[in-house]
């Protein structure tokens, strides 16, 4: 097989090429998408520290349940804070210009070339999928909308709904940024 790397990867990297292909030639790899693909948590911040008036960063959010917290620190109720992070999570100009978290292109492009199957499964709601599909097309277009798995019924939660589409999909490596979902994922799946 001939692998055309990426040209920001340059001649630097052949040892990591080769270590890939080694290692994960044959395995299915699942992939999360915010903070893990896709730098959403700037963009949320910047529409939270406008709707809220003041300043937040994105080190203020270290995980997706935060911003309730943080919103609920503002004089939100729990419901209006819950209601408040899904409403800046979801919303579609986020979703369509985040940019790529720094090498996720890269390393996808090298896993596709080395044929190696990449399934991305977020528990984004259902009535993101347009903008998620529309996004991976433009960043990341060889990868089949098709394998761009999000949650289209509220039948399932958020987490649940990942570890659920791991096991159905029978994905062997799954990359997450959440420790606590990546904990579930391991004792409730066969991906590491």
């Amino acid at each position: 097989m001939m692998l055309v790397m990426p040209v920001e990867f340059g001649e630097s990297s052949p040892v990591l090429v080769s270590k890939l292909e080694e290692n994960l030639t044959g395995l299915k790899i699942g992939i999360d998408i915010d903070g893990v693909f896709q730098r959403t948590g700037p963009l949320v911040m910047n529409f939270a520290s406008h709707e809220l008036k003041t300043a937040y960063n994105t080190a203020d959010l270290v995980k997706y349940w935060m911003l309730p917290k943080i919103a609920q620190n503002h004089g939100m109720t729990e419901v209006e804070a819950d209601e408040f992070a899904f409403k800046a999570w979801n919303r579609p100009e986020i979703l369509m210009t985040a940019t790529p978290i720094p090498g996720a292109t890269t390393l996808s492009k090298i896993l596709h070339e080395l044929e190696i199957k990449q399934e991305i499964i977020t528990s984004r709601p259902g009535f993101t999928s347009r903008p998620t599909k529309d996004w991976f097309a433009q960043v990341a277009p060889w990868i089949p909308s098709e394998n761009i798995n999000i949650r289209v019924t509220n039948e399932i939660d958020q987490e649940g709904f990942k570890t659920k589409r791991i096991r159905d999909l029978a994905v062997d490596v799954f990359v997450e940024d959440s420790s606590e979902q990546a904990e579930e994922i391991i004792r409730e799946t066969d991906a590491t």
